[in-house]
């Protein structure tokens, strides 16, 4: 479903780990969302709440992932520059 809305974070930051490793009980949040569902009266608020958090938290480890390998794209980048101009001395 995110990924038809143009969230495509899930394809570099796996939802499923962050959902295990945050220990959410996805079961509990849908019960929360849907009780009284039947007579109008369910709370969607917990599964978009819980939806959210876990955008958030994939987005920042994105985020984090992102400035390390530029970090270390830039590191490389001065290593070569100082072997090649070893190399050419």
């Amino acid at each position: 479903m995110l990924f038809t809305l143009g969230y495509e974070v899930g394809r570099f930051i796996s939802l499923e780990r962050l959902i295990e490793e945050k220990k959410i009980d996805i079961t509990r949040i849908l019960e929360l969302s849907s009780t009284s569902l039947d007579e109008g009266k369910h709370d969607p608020w917990p599964y978009i709440n819980f939806v959210l958090y876990i955008l958030k938290s994939a987005y920042k480890e994105f985020e984090q992932r992102v400035g390390d390998f530029k970090k270390r794209q830039r590191e490389l980048r001065l290593i070569l520059l100082r072997w090649l101009s070893e190399i050419h001395r």
